[in-house]
């Protein structure tokens, strides 16, 4: 199967047995909205089968134009319909034959707008720009609410995670067992997890008081991410350790479209995580690849595992973080875990293992993202491939 690097435009269609008018209404609409695709109908039926014929190729209708009187159906019997199909698609009635009644039938039905023949195309193009605008707004705001509704739910399953660990380390601290070392270790992994999940929360609030999607360029997020690890008063684990981070990118002029705040956490997790298991004074690598490095398949091929040259064909940015450490068999173990990750298991005594490396994954899922692993035990460097979906809405992709 191929993939296309550019999603396909979303639909218009535009509805009227007087030929004239709809090869007008077609060349306005293609004029004044490039982005969409155009379909023009010349009566009711074949408009409900290109609806039908969209529906089936996966297509996005976002707003149905029609004309009233008709020779076979009207256009209230066409937009009557449209909901089984797309129930959030604008519908327009347009007619230079206005009636009462008519007019009452298409406020039942909640059809959004009914105009009247003639019509400027100024007024036409902005009424429909209009209801345009309140459509992307209602899809942006179900997106979100669905992605608000899954971090609940995943955050969930991890605050689990991390609380039965938390009580496993806390028992294991009361009653004394262990040697001190282990007691500390005990004491770090509670503050450890604790920091993690008050980080965690936070996010779902903003999410929970309705943050906003926007746009950002991948560079934009990673020194987001830098930012926050190195601490906004220098005194984060990347100052701490002497460490430093290096930025290669071979992608210009792609945005990601998503939660900025959520897309940076997953970083940010990544970051902290390749700090903590590499040794002072580390520098670690973050590169940034988009459809524009496949300009270079070469170049690809032999630099990237099959899998993520797939994803970036499929309009995907990766984010592949290579820090300086040289995982142990136990880390190694740990690194295997988190990309298996299950729910919790009922074991009585439960290890908490790469926490931080979870919750990026599990984000990752709700965006329609992924999470790849590159390392061997031993071998210094491992690096972890974030794969963001260009669009990152929490739609499937």
């Amino acid at each position: 199967m191929k993939f296309s690097t550019t999603r396909e435009r979303p639909v218009i269609i535009c509805i009227d047995d007087d030929v004239q008018l709809l090869e007008t209404l077609e060349f306005l609409l293609s004029k004044n909205f490039p982005t969409h695709r155009i379909v023009a109908c010349m009566n009711g039926q074949d408009a409900i089968e290109q609806i039908q014929e969209c529906k089936v190729a996966g297509r996005e209708v976002q707003l149905v134009l029609s004309d009233q009187v008709m020779p076979d159906l009207t256009g209230i019997e066409v937009l009557s319909r449209v909901p089984d199909l797309y129930p959030d698609a604008v519908r327009i009635i347009l007619t230079g034959q206005a009636g009462l009644q008519s007019a009452i039938d298409a406020i039942k039905l909640g059809i959004e707008d009914y105009l009247e023949k003639p019509i400027s195309e100024l007024e036409l193009v902005k009424t429909i720009r209009n209801h345009l605008s309140n459509y992307l707004l209602k899809q942006d705001n179900k997106r979100l609410q669905e992605f608000v509704k899954q971090s609940h739910l995943r955050t969930s399953e991890i605050t689990d995670l991390a609380f039965r660990s938390f009580n496993y380390h806390l028992t294991r601290l009361l009653t004394n067992e262990g040697d001190r070392r282990e007691v500390v270790e005990s004491i770090r992994k509670a503050r450890e997890n604790i920091n993690l999940l008050s980080h965690l929360y936070k996010i779902n609030q903003a999410m929970a008081r309705g943050a906003s999607f926007v746009s950002i360029t991948p560079e934009e997020l990673v020194q987001d991410a830098i930012t926050y690890v190195r601490g906004r008063t220098d005194r984060g684990i990347l100052v701490e350790k002497h460490q430093e981070v290096k930025v290669q990118s071979f992608e210009t002029g792609t945005e990601l479209t998503g939660n900025r705040a959520v897309m940076r956490i997953v970083l940010e997790r990544v970051l902290e995580n390749a700090c903590k298991f590499s040794p002072e004074g580390s520098v670690h690598t973050v590169t940034v690849r988009g459809p524009q490095f496949m300009t270079s398949p070469d170049r690809a091929s032999h630099m990237l595992q099959p899998d993520l040259i797939d994803l970036l064909r499929r309009s995907f940015i990766i984010l592949s973080v290579t820090d300086a450490g040289s995982p142990t068999p136990e880390d190694f173990q740990n690194l295997l875990y988190v990309q298996d990750w299950q729910q919790p298991s009922s074991e009585q005594t439960p290890t908490l293992k790469g926490l931080g490396l979870v919750i990026a994954q599990e984000y990752l899922l709700i965006m329609g993202g992924h999470l790849f692993v590159d390392a061997k035990v031993g071998t210094r460097g491992t690096t972890v491939h974030i794969a963001f979906p260009i669009d990152a809405r929490g739609q499937n992709h």
